[in-house]
């Protein structure tokens, strides 16, 4: 007679049967952590002249987070606290928001510096034994990073330079006459500059420079509108063709010469003009020219922000934020800051 499985031996069968099945699988590999999730922060870098010194700030474009360069790093302070015994000024942020290029005295002499965005890995790009600009100049048309952020460009000595920063190799662009700002092209592939009077483009890819405005350019400000248009000062802002060279009107003889900011997209200009009762305020206007004032109450230097969405403005030595409608406007830095701004830089950090 045929003896059957009771249901509780059945249970504990196939109960041992799964577990020696489960015990002949390999154990899954450990799950690799997971890489942190980035946030952009827009923020603001500038100087504030402090205990006598020019010293390298930055704040976040809603106004929080004010920081100061000190002692090789940005600390979240009241107040500067271990100061360096030096001047810093014109800080220039790299596009990927890595980099700040910036003027300085350390070491004895004016020379060209580069650190990260923390404040860190900080290094002499030149090493002259005479200053290679004046203190007195603050203009931050004298350093500039390629859109990739792999070169840089500054001024020395009067003369152009370009700095590639992965090999530390220099090449100068020499000019018989004195250089006065720069500005790269959206592609990188050519560097336009302000020698004399003139505006001149160079090639950088072997190719010669090229003068594209003979002795008519009487303000320092530049902008690439797209890679073969430039815009500059000249009886207030022009535009001309790199290939044509022939330019035309984009906005009036009321434009203060001063900087031109371009939001990223190419879609509208930020500059200093007259207001009708002949007061200096922040426009916005389009490459067709279409002009419209933005402050109300003076304005001393302007420029974008990354979004595009807000400009940054200086009054009364005052670092101020406003809407691109006129709206929000809002003061970031109550203290004296030193004119000009050199402007935004997005910085990922981890969330």
């Amino acid at each position: 007679m045929r003896r059957s499985l009771s249901p509780i031996s059945l249970f504990f069968a196939l109960a041992l049967a799964l577990s020696l099945a489960a015990a002949d699988k390999p154990a899954p590999a450990p799950a690799s952590a997971a890489a942190p999730a980035l946030k952009l922060r827009e923020v603001v870098y500038y100087c504030e002249r402090l205990n006598g010194r020019l010293t390298l700030c930055r704040i976040d474009a809603d106004g929080q987070n004010r920081a100061y360069f000190s002692a090789s790093h940005f600390a979240f302070l009241p107040s500067p606290q271990g100061q360096d015994p030096e001047d810093d000024w014109s800080p220039c942020p790299s596009p990927d928001g890595t980099l700040v290029a910036f003027f300085s005295n350390r070491g004895g002499k004016v020379n060209l510096w580069v650190m990260g965005s923390d404040g860190n890995s900080l290094k002499a790009v030149t090493d002259s034994d005479a200053d290679i600009c004046s203190m007195s100049d603050l203009s931050r048309w004298r350093i500039g990073f390629s859109p990739d952020s792999k070169r840089l460009a500054f001024i020395s000595h009067d003369q152009l330079w370009v700095y590639t920063l992965a090999d530390e190799a220099l090449i100068s662009l020499n000019a018989d006459h004195p250089v006065r700002s720069l500005a790269w092209s959206r592609d990188g592939k050519s560097l336009a500059y302000v020698r004399g009077r003139s505006l001149c483009v160079a090639n950088l890819n072997g190719g010669a420079s090229s003068v594209l405005v003979e002795d008519r350019v009487d303000g320092p400000g530049l902008a690439w509108l797209k890679d073969t248009t430039l815009l500059y000062n000249q009886r207030g802002v022009r535009s001309v063709e790199t290939g044509r060279k022939t330019s035309k009107l984009v906005a009036s003889s009321l434009v203060e010469r001063c900087g031109l900011s371009l939001a990223q997209d190419g879609s509208s200009l930020c500059l200093l003009g007259l207001s009708p009762d002949h007061v200096a305020e922040a426009f916005t206007c389009t490459p067709d020219g279409k002009a419209a004032q933005l402050t109300d109450g003076g304005a001393e230097e302007c420029f974008y922000s990354k979004d595009g969405k807000r400009v940054f403005f200086v009054r009364h030595g005052q670092l101020w934020a406003i809407g691109t409608d006129s709206r929000a406007v809002k003061p970031l830095v109550f203290a004296s800051v030193s004119c000009p701004v050199d402007g935004a830089a997005l910085l990922q950090e981890a969330r």
